[in-house]
């Protein structure tokens, strides 16, 4: 019904301008540094209609409830829906979640906590607007109970969106999501960062005990199944890319290192091929400053090497992906 037009694109002026000053190579090593601990959490995937005994295979998108019946097999923990979880398509009985934050509560003494999104359950087609963040605000309660003098730099994912994955880069529409969100993480944002997250979906903030600069990015703005996508016609939805390379630019003139954060990983299936390698040229030119890159999503404990766009065989960066709390075995 339309004619068929290809606008090929090559990323070399962008990359040849981002590493144009790129300062020779200097990585420290570890020994005789200090050290401090961090808690990264992702995908709790929050599912208040969880029922123990029912099925957890039942076929369905979203098992381990009312409606997905009693397991057939009821003395088979494949099948059926346990006390503290489900190893099917089962998303998270609160109960889990708390008892973990009581555990890790308990056990370490973290300096910051980094949470990476995606808090409700899979259950899409049933829901809306008005329900979409109560997950995410029980979550917020909950972790402020157990860490209440700890610092907590939070992310929304793909499914706290309504619809999932859905994000308009180019109106209006989701400012009702900044606008929660923000009310809701108020008391873990000073005002400047409230104001810069309400305002564009990521923000920036330092760390002063650790001269750490932590920035965290809206992979929205490369999420494929993001349709909004296909009518944003920049390379760069949102500017954040633009926005990344002068906070890390400002992070270099200040002496600072960085830890970049969010929920899909640059370089995953799920974030857009052009917008992954933009950002692999400014990890590649920053590589000096930048100490940590944390990413959810997979649902699997895993990382990846970033490598150098001059040389594939030298390592820039690494990128950890978080295992999900949920024991959800898809996306």
């Amino acid at each position: 019904m339309c004619p068929y037009v290809l606008n090929n694109e090559t990323l070399n002026p962008y990359v040849d301008n981002v590493l144009q000053n790129k300062p020779e190579t200097n990585i420290p090593t570890a020994a005789n540094r200090s050290t401090y601990q961090v808690l990264h959490m992702t995908d709790i995937h929050l599912d208040f209609s969880y029922q123990e005994g029912t099925w957890a295979r039942c076929g369905g998108f979203q098992c381990c409830r009312e409606s997905s019946g009693q397991s057939p097999n009821p003395d088979d923990p494949f099948e059926t829906a346990g006390y503290w979880g489900g190893l099917g398509t089962c998303d998270l009985p609160p109960r889990t979640y708390e008892q973990f934050l009581r555990f890790v509560s308990e056990n370490f003494d973290f300096d910051f906590i980094l949470w990476t999104g995606d808090n409700i359950d899979h259950e899409v087609w049933a829901q809306s607007q008005d329900t979409q963040l109560n997950p995410t605000e029980n979550a917020t309660a909950y972790l402020q109970d157990f860490f209440p003098n700890t610092t907590i730099y939070p992310m929304f994912g793909n499914h706290e969106a309504f619809f999932s994955d859905q994000f308009d880069t180019v109106g209006n529409t989701d400012d009702w999501l900044k606008t929660e969100l923000g009310n809701i993480w108020q008391s873990l944002f000073n005002e400047a960062t409230l104001n810069e997250f309400t305002t564009n979906s990521y923000y920036s903030t330092v760390n002063q005990d650790h001269n750490l600069k932590v920035i965290s990015l809206d992979t929205q703005t490369c999420d494929t199944l993001n349709f909004h996508l296909i009518r944003d016609s920049s390379v760069d939805p949102l500017n954040q890319l633009a926005w990344l390379y002068d906070e890390l630019l400002d992070a270099e003139s200040n002496n600072q290192t960085v830890f970049i954060m969010g929920h899909i990983s640059p370089g995953d299936l799920n974030c857009d091929a052009q917008w992954s390698a933009r950002y692999r040229a400014l990890i590649d030119r920053f590589t000096n400053i930048i100490r940590g890159q944390f990413f959810g999503h997979t649902h699997t404990d895993h990382f990846q090497v970033v490598r150098s766009y001059n040389n594939d065989s030298t390592p820039v960066g690494v990128i950890f992906m978080a295992p999900s709390l949920s024991t959800y075995y898809l996306r």
